[in-house]
Parts: structure tokens; C-alpha cells; sequence
């Protein structure tokens, strides 16, 4: 059983790879700590990391804040306090979305 705590700061994306149509594998991508203050760490499986997945932190507006190139740790810390949307892209195609709370 998964730490209770990380249920409650994590977010959790599910990812299901396609090949000729046919589902290949489901894959979980972990985001935490969440509310963050300075920096969040992204745990993505093997499987993901062979492809380019990029990390996009937008505001509310759909600003574009933050881009960079996936890493297990992004800094966030030049962002105010507030809510931000965490975009990941796989091969130049939004894959997923979270709602990220930034506090000081």
C-alpha cells in the first residue's frame, strides 16, 4: 500500500500507450509535493523516458510560464504563490494535465 500521506500531496497521471490501436501499456506518472513551494519532483516510468517529454507550467490564462525538458526535479521557485497548470507532453503532444497550488 502506497504511503496515505503521498495520496494527499501527489498527483497522479495515467498514461496508456497506443500501438496500430491496440492499448500497449498503462504507466502512472507521480507529481509531488503538491501544494510545492521551491521545487516538484516528477517520477515517470522507464517506458515514458524513452520518448521526449517536455514539463509546461502554465497560469491560469494560459501563459506560459515554465518549459523544460523532463528531469526528476523542476524549480519552481521563481513562481508566486498561487494555482499553475502542469502540462506534460510526450513527442510534442499534450499527454496530460495537473492543477499545481504554489505557496511561499
Amino acid at each position: 500500500m502506497r504511503n496515505l500521506n503521498c495520496f494527499l500531496t501527489c498527483i497522479f497521471l495515467v498514461f496508456i500507450l497506443y500501438t496500430n490501436g491496440q492499448e500497449v501499456q498503462k504507466s502512472t506518472v507521480r507529481i509531488w509535493p503538491n501544494p510545492a513551494t521551491d521545487f516538484i519532483y516528477i517520477e515517470t516510468p522507464d517506458m515514458l523516458q524513452s520518448f521526449p517529454v517536455v514539463v509546461r507550467v502554465t497560469n491560469l490564462q494560459g501563459q506560459e510560464l515554465i518549459r523544460s525538458v523532463y528531469n526528476d526535479r523542476l524549480d519552481i521557485s521563481s513562481l508566486s504563490p498561487g494555482v499553475y497548470i502542469i502540462i506534460l507532453e510526450i513527442n510534442r503532444k499534450p499527454a496530460g494535465y495537473a492543477r499545481l497550488m504554489k505557496s511561499r
